[in-house]
């Protein structure tokens, strides 16, 4: 009897769950089976349509947003292919119907004076182009910039424009990420989560319960394993994963550094002038290129994040992300991981405060944790103005556990860092000269107990590693084409105007003009206004240039030092002042060279449009005579923020 009022129970059981899927079908309600049916009839199936995510990055923010979207997405479902840029296939656009539409995803930099990226350079010139097609492609596109840059989101916008110009559909819209505002990452997730919302209507997807709130800051997994010897790590894999990450993909060369002094007279800010060999038979560069350098983290801080995190740094790894991937090269040790590939200077960010607070065992440092990721005022006071590093944060919160994974989960790639050439590839074809500030700080941390002065300084990660660099040692490094060039007709009149270590660039084209001077015998004829704070501080080359006023390569120099007296004085005040000589130059079709931070490049512009208005008679028509400067390429910026 038992028995039978067992299975009399368990028959009305199953015809009450059969009749609730019924009823969830017939109210809109889907299984994953009806998803897939839904899309599948309407040409698209969430298991076979893959989204292609492109990016287009210089120093590695696009990179990570594509890969951080890409992870977003497989968790939801969706197949997802990263693509770099610099392997784009013309073909993949051509693949999509209108039924069945090729979906694409795309997160482009804007580099310099509205260029794009190195890897996106075919790219977009294909896009430009009137072969370039896009019937059948729904897209989206997220621009990253600075908004202080007078080509803001150059490359986004255009890629957004022409696509949709060319038979594309949009499938959210264009979203702009400006690093002035310091909403990148908010503006980031914003656009991940519109993105995601348009797939799942695309593809019919409807039943997204436990998906809807899920953060963007949603991790990879990695899994690990540890050996005693690269010999032990080799044996045990027959086959090593590849490196997913695009820096380990470009061509970099050890580089000797030859020579290095210090520039600075005086004062507490320090300026080195380094030397480097090109050593390979096929390097060479232009006078006005850039140079990459792949800088290290400094040892002490490595071994001070290995004591907290209780890591042994000489045991080697094999790391694999859930695609079989490796964030870096392996197998290796973890002192190479923690000095050459992850980042452990970086300022940390908002999202992985949110995460170290879910591993803090305290109380106290759980919810300071949330307070610093939830409130940004409060994240700029305490993290940003106070140079923290993920070793700062972790001091300040001793209850926070961190395993292997957590840290791979969050620390990005160390990017390269890029200088402008401070040589003439003429007088010195098989050197490079760099010119450049090394970034220390003295800062108080609030909360932090009493350290030692290199603990409670800030240093930069590249200007501190290039400063204890030995001569005699090598560094990492590749040259970058810039289109920062001197006319080809030397005897062109030329204005150089640069503040600071601006003045690289700007002395590798005076070294330029000095060489072809002496081998052709071309008249050069230069106006130079230099800034820097005071005389007899941070007057950067002062005596080799007064050396090429005597040379007769520079016919006039003027200076402009801020800080010599109460009132300060800048470059533009000089050209304000020297308006005359300065419109002389422009009436002979003289082209101007600016280098230098945003801020002084703005404010150097007003001054050559005041110079212009009393030319052209008014502001309009001189604002116009100077966008024509910058489209012929008279008018020329080497800029940074």
């Amino acid at each position: 009897m038992f028995y039978l009022l067992a299975i009399i129970v368990v028959i009305i059981a199953l015809g009450y769950l059969l009749k609730t899927t019924l009823e969830l079908v017939d109210d809109g309600g889907e299984t994953e089976s009806t998803q897939k049916t839904e899309s599948s009839r309407n040409g698209l199936d969430i298991s076979t349509n893959v989204i292609s995510i492109c990016f287009g990055s210089q120093t590695g923010t696009a990179e990570n947003y594509a890969h951080e979207i890409a992870n977003f997405l497989r968790k939801r479902g969706f197949l997802v292919d990263v693509v770099d840029l610099e392997f784009f296939s013309k073909a993949s656009f051509a693949e999509g119907t209108s039924a069945s539409p090729q979906i694409a995803l795309f997160l482009l930099a804007t580099y310099g004076e509205g260029e794009p990226t190195d890897n996106a350079k075919t790219f977009y010139e294909w896009v430009k182009s009137e072969e370039a097609r896009f019937p059948g492609v729904r897209y989206s596109v997220l621009g990253l910039g600075n908004s202080q840059y007078e080509h803001y989101n150059t490359v986004a916008k255009d890629v957004d424009r022409l696509m949709e110009a060319r038979g594309a559909e949009r499938l959210s819209q264009l979203l702009l990420c400006d690093a002035a505002g310091g909403g990148g990452d908010e503006d980031f997730a914003k656009w991940a989560k519109e993105v995601s919302r348009a797939l799942d209507t695309l593809f019919h997807v409807k039943d997204r319960k436990g998906y809807d709130d899920q953060p963007m800051a949603t991790r990879k997994n990695f899994y690990i394993q540890m050996f005693e010897s690269e010999e032990a790590a080799t044996r045990s894999n027959k086959k090593l994963p590849a490196s997913s990450a695009k820096l380990d993909h470009v061509t970099k060369k050890l580089m000797k550094v030859r020579e290095k002094r210090e520039l600075q007279k005086s004062g507490d800010r320090r300026f080195l002038h380094v030397e480097l060999d090109l050593e390979d038979k096929e390097d060479a560069y232009e006078t006005g290129d850039h140079l990459a350098i792949y800088p290290e983290n400094k040892s002490s801080l490595v071994e001070r994040f290995a004591v907290r995190t209780s890591i042994d740094l000489d045991k080697w790894v094999i790391v694999r992300d859930d695609v079989a991937a490796s964030p870096f090269p392996v197998p290796c040790t973890l002192r190479k991981i923690f000095t050459s590939y992850l980042d452990l200077n970086c300022c940390v960010k908002q999202d992985w405060l949110a995460f170290l607070a879910e591993l803090a065992l305290s109380d106290d440092d759980r919810r300071n944790l949330n307070w610093l990721s939830e409130d940004s005022f409060s994240y700029q006071k305490h993290i940003v103005k106070g140079y923290k590093n993920i070793v700062d944060v972790l001091a300040d919160h001793k209850s926070v556990h961190l395993t292997l994974e957590n840290i791979l989960q969050i620390l990005p790639r160390v990017q390269p860092r890029y200088y402008s050439i401070s040589s003439s590839s003429s007088s010195s074809p098989k050197q490079v000269h760099l010119t450049l500030k090394v970034l220390e700080e003295e800062i108080d941390r609030p909360g932090q107990s009493m350290e030692s002065r290199a603990e409670r300084r800030f240093e930069g990660t590249c200007s501190s590693f290039l400063s204890c660099v030995h001569v005699g040692c090598s560094v990492q490094a590749q040259l970058r084409r810039s289109p920062f060039k001197l006319p080809k007709d030397l005897s062109t009149p030329i204005i150089l105007v640069g503040a600071g270590t601006g003045i690289a660039p700007l002395r590798a084209m005076y070294l330029e003009a000095h060489h072809a001077m002496k081998i052709s015998g071309v008249n050069v004829d230069i106006a130079f206004f230099y800034g820097c704070r005071k005389e007899d501080e941070d007057c950067l080359y002062r005596e080799e240039m007064e050396s090429m006023m005597d040379a007769g390569v520079i016919n006039s120099l003027h200076f402009a030092f801020s800080r010599e007296t109460s009132k300060k004085i800048y470059v533009q005040d000089r050209i304000r002042q020297q308006r005359t000589e300065v419109a002389q130059i422009m009436q002979k079709q003289g082209c101007i060279y600016v280098c230098g931070s945003i801020s002084m490049a703005s404010e150097v512009r007003r001054a050559f449009v005041d110079v212009l208005i009393s030319m052209e008679g008014s502001e309009e028509a001189a604002r116009e005579r100077l966008r024509n400067l910058q489209a012929t390429g008279r008018y020329q910026q080497d800029i940074w923020s």
